[in-house]
């Protein structure tokens, strides 16, 4: 499995939990996007410049993304996520060395939108680990942990995660670890993925601590 679709197949639950669509839909949520927040949502994410010269001593290179459409369970599966109206969405991942930084925005229409599904998905992180681990499982893969991290305050709305997967049947010598950091300020919510061998452990969370602090600050929305 090569590191980029590994770090997808790692990423693909996580983005269940925060306000991110791409269009056709997110769990309900509706999708008017207009052209002034699909702006914005762009704007926070990451860009080759958030890696000059060369941030956590690697060289960076840009790889295809779109906005992530799970096809997990609902989770919280009876919610209904109809009245959360997303405005803007944008999402870019990047490579550097043995890790791999994923950061998606997402606008919703109002304020109290963004905390409604906040407090929703926030509380629903058993249901995404049960269906986070039959996704990997898919991919010939074991979820060995999967819980919460602490955090300094960054943002009114931050919660960090931390997952371990093994991939023993495909050769893969090292565990890999992923540490996704979600934060929402007004109407925005970004998510930060940083993945590698889970020896890298502090370079991955301060890569992910580190983007996501900058790029919630540029969040006027």
């Amino acid at each position: 499995m090569r590191r980029s679709r590994l770090g997808a197949v790692l990423a693909f639950g996580i983005t269940a939990c925060v306000a991110t669509a791409a269009p056709g839909g997110f769990h309900g949520e509706k999708l008017q996007l207009n052209a002034s927040d699909q702006a914005f949502a762009h704007a926070v994410t990451l860009h080759r410049s958030d890696f000059v010269p060369s941030a956590y001593g690697s060289v960076w290179r840009r790889v295809s993304a779109k906005p992530v459409v799970s096809a997990l369970p609902q989770c919280p599966i009876d919610a209904d996520m109809s009245k959360f109206v997303i405005t803007g969405i944008a999402h870019t991942r990047w490579l550097g060395g043995n890790l791999e930084l994923d950061s998606q925005a997402a606008v919703l229409e109002k304020p109290w939108m963004l905390q409604g599904e906040w407090n929703l998905r926030t509380h629903a992180l058993g249901c995404l680990r049960r269906a986070f681990s039959k996704a990997i499982a898919r991919d010939r893969g074991r979820l060995i942990s999967f819980r919460t991290i602490s955090l300094p305050r960054i943002a009114p709305n931050s919660i960090g995660l931390r997952v371990i997967v093994d991939f023993p049947s495909l050769h893969i010598p090292e565990r890999w670890l992923v540490d996704i950091i979600v934060v929402g300020r007004r109407r925005t919510a970004v998510v930060v993925t940083s993945s590698g061998f889970a020896r890298d452990e502090r370079l991955i969370f301060e890569a992910a601590l580190g983007s996501a602090t900058r790029l919630i600050q540029r969040t006027r929305a």
